[in-house]
């Protein structure tokens, strides 16, 4: 992507400074940059995902733990306006936070078992004798010029491997061992892929009913206290809540201005 980037940059300069270049310049340059922003993530990135999905549900879980404790502290009481609204805010803070691990661990397994699929398929390729890997180049070559770079990279990868077996050109392997071995099939990996990019948008949800869960349960604090407790605490505690935006805009200004950070308890 960063070449693409120089690409335009260098494009962008071209026109300022006067030197001629076609539309047809313009166009290409152009269109290497959106088709760059617009690749997907590659196997790897896919891969790596899972990791984050399930740390999203270990986290959800937590904040849906304590904020039953917050609940639990002022459930029973509803005679004022502040109390109800703490209440509502309470309630559906662990509605959302059990949405979204439910949701992350939901995505996490779609993934995973999707992805081993797919990996077994790939593993498919280092048993084949050399006549089925031609066979193979030729199914993905079927798919279109694009299949390598669409179906996030896997049949660029299959592509690849089979490459690779070609020229080691290794002998013709026992036919008796070669058919313990499923067949390589294209359609089982397509079919994985659109899972995956399908869940994506569990993913996604989940993600944002993890924010809606913070944020109830942020303002149930914050009413909790303004309810029970006077003014000096419940100030406290809104500079408190506030910090989860402030502090990463303080770090982020501080790296930019002075190139450091505040300080962390990954420090020690």
């Amino acid at each position: 992507m960063a070449t693409n980037v120089q690409t335009i940059l260098k494009t962008v300069s071209l026109i300022l400074q006067g030197t001629p270049l076609s539309l047809i310049d313009y166009g290409v340059r152009l269109g290497l940059f959106v088709s760059e922003l617009r690749r997907p993530p590659d196997w790897e990135t896919i891969k790596a995902q899972i990791g984050g999905l399930k740390a999203e549900a270990t986290i959800a879980t937590f904040l849906a733990a304590v904020q039953s404790q917050i609940v639990a502290l002022s459930y029973e009481n509803n005679s004022s306006a502040i109390e109800v609204v703490t209440n509502a805010l309470g309630f559906a803070g662990v509605l959302f936070s059990v949405v979204a691990a439910c949701l992350a661990l939901l995505a996490s397994t779609i993934t995973q078992r999707h992805i081993h699929i797919v990996e077994s398929q790939l593993s498919i390729i280092d048993d084949l004798p050399i006549e089925s890997i031609e066979t193979v180049i030729g199914q993905i070559m079927a798919l279109g010029p694009l299949s390598q770079f669409t179906y996030l990279g896997v049949f660029r990868r299959a592509m690849l491997k089979c490459e690779a077996r070609l020229a080691a050109a290794r002998p013709r392997q026992d036919i008796e061992a070669y058919r313990i071995h499923a067949d390589f099939d294209v359609g089982m990996i397509i079919a994985s892929c659109e899972h995956i990019q399908g869940v994506t948008y569990i993913g996604d949800a989940a993600g944002t009913a993890m924010l809606l869960g913070i944020i109830c349960f942020l303002a149930s604090i914050l009413c909790l206290a303004i309810s029970t407790q006077p003014p000096a605490v419940w100030i406290v505690s809104a500079v408190a809540c506030s910090s989860i935006i402030i502090l990463p805009m303080v770090n982020r200004a501080l790296g930019i201005l002075l190139k450091m950070r505040l300080p962390s308890i990954f420090d020690f």
